[in-house]
């Protein structure tokens, strides 16, 4: 086995050991149960951006997340990068919706250039506070790269992950059915 395989294998290791502490508490995905009203009323679409960085330092990435209401579900979509340096603001923008009833989220990443491993607990207390109230968090990825990410914490098992909106919103709309 060459030494970049060897490197592969133990990095692998170490972010499926970090995937596995981050999701030991979390309730399994099939587990949800929401027994909300239907969601049919999508005709109210609003948008506002919640967090958009323009900070002087280079060491300070852009994180940008724009959310959409559909009814009563919250589509959180962030672009940019997703790190030690922005995680403060994705944390409190969720915890802004949730406090304020906005607990059926989809959270769609699709737009991360980066995304490291002091993003992926915050993901997790996300489903966590939306949990906690009653709600739940589905995850949009369809980019190879940042998917990788998640395959190889373990975060696959622990997170409901759809290719597009559209699919996560059909799936959130039948937990939403009654």
């Amino acid at each position: 086995m060459s030494n970049g395989q060897s490197d592969e294998r133990a990095d692998e290791g170490w972010a499926a050991n970090l995937g596995d502490a981050l999701i030991a508490d979390l309730v399994e995905p099939d587990e949800l149960e929401v027994t909300l009203g239907d969601v049919k009323r999508r005709a109210r679409q609003e948008v506002r951006v919640v967090s958009d960085s323009s900070q002087d330092s280079a060491l300070v990435g852009d994180l940008s997340i724009t959310v959409r209401m559909i009814g009563d579900i919250t589509i959180v979509e962030i672009s940019g990068e997703l790190d030690i340096y922005t995680l403060d603001r994705f944390v409190a923008a969720i915890k802004d919706l949730v406090d304020h009833g906005r607990k059926y989220l989809i959270l769609d990443v699709d737009g991360l250039d980066f995304l490291d491993s002091s993003g992926l607990g915050p993901m997790v207390g996300a489903s966590k506070r939306a949990k906690a109230y009653g709600g739940f968090l589905l995850v949009v990825c369809d980019e190879i790269r940042i998917m990788k990410i998640f395959r190889i914490t373990g975060l696959t098992r622990a997170l409901p992950f759809f290719p597009s909106v559209e699919a996560a919103l059909s799936a959130a709309e039948g937990k939403l059915a009654p």
